[in-house]
C-alpha cells in the first residue's frame, strides 16, 4: 500500500489524495489499483500484467463503479494492461520519500 498526501496548488486548491495498492489474486496474479480522490470525485485505474486477464477485470468494472457511486459524487473506473506498471509497484518504495509521498511503513 502506498499513500500520498495532496500537494498545495495555487489559490489554495489541493491536488487530491492518492493511494496505490497491489493485490496478488489466485486467478489473475498481481493486480495494481491506483486511486485518486479529488474533492468528492474518485478515479480508480486497475492494472493487470497480461492481456488475457483484462476481460476478467472489465467484467467486474460496472459492478465496482455502481458500488462506489453511492459514496462519491463521480466515479471513473478503468482496467488496463501494463506489466510495467504492476512491476514498478515494488521498486517505487526504494526511492527516497519526496514531497507528496507518505511512508506508511514508518
Amino acid at each position: 500500500l502506498k499513500v500520498g498526501f495532496p500537494r498545495r496548488r495555487r489559490r489554495g486548491r489541493s491536488g487530491g489524495h492518492r493511494a496505490a495498492l497491489l493485490v496478488d489474486l489466485d486467478r489473475l496474479g498481481p493486480v495494481r489499483a491506483d486511486l485518486q480522490l479529488n474533492e468528492n470525485c474518485l478515479t480508480a485505474d486497475l492494472f493487470v500484467s497480461k492481456a488475457e486477464f483484462k476481460a476478467a477485470v472489465e467484467e467486474q468494472l460496472a459492478e465496482l463503479q455502481a458500488g462506489l457511486a453511492t459514496l462519491f459524487e463521480s466515479v471513473r473506473v478503468s482496467g488496463r494492461v501494463s506489466a510495467k506498471k504492476v512491476a514498478d509497484f515494488e521498486w517505487e518504495d526504494l526511492r527516497p520519500a519526496r514531497a507528496g509521498r507518505l511512508d506508511v511503513r514508518a
